[in-house]
């Protein structure tokens, strides 16, 4: 009974974590593989060796999802935002402009 309500909780993580993804919030990765790591945990219990190498699975699938919403989309951000910002400043030189040293100030300190 205690297995079968531990795949109940499984189900409830893993439908609300695709939900959330659905909704482009990072959090339902983390929901999804805490259901799958439920799956995981109560497959061996109930024989179901190919649920749980597929939980294993959705795991390191989930990790990488975490992995690249969270961090290398921050750092592609970074990286786009500081070519934006030299961009400008050429454009800014091109066009003639008096050096401002309040705005380049202000683009410089954006890069931190």
């Amino acid at each position: 009974m205690l297995i079968q309500i531990l795949g109940w909780i499984a189900n409830a993580f893993f439908v609300t974590g695709v939900w959330i993804i659905g909704d482009k919030n990072v959090k339902g990765f983390y929901l999804n593989a805490l259901g799958n790591l439920f799956y995981a945990f109560q497959a061996p219990y109930t024989n179901n060796h190919p649920l749980f190498w597929l939980s294993i699975l959705l795991i390191i699938i989930n990790l990488k999802g975490i992995y690249q919403w969270q961090f290398k989309h921050t750092i592609e951000q970074k990286d786009a935002m500081k070519r934006a910002k030299e961009i400008h400043k050429e454009i800014l030189k091109e066009a003639g402009c008096v050096y401002n040293s309040k705005i380049m100030e202000y683009i410089d300190r954006e890069d931190r």
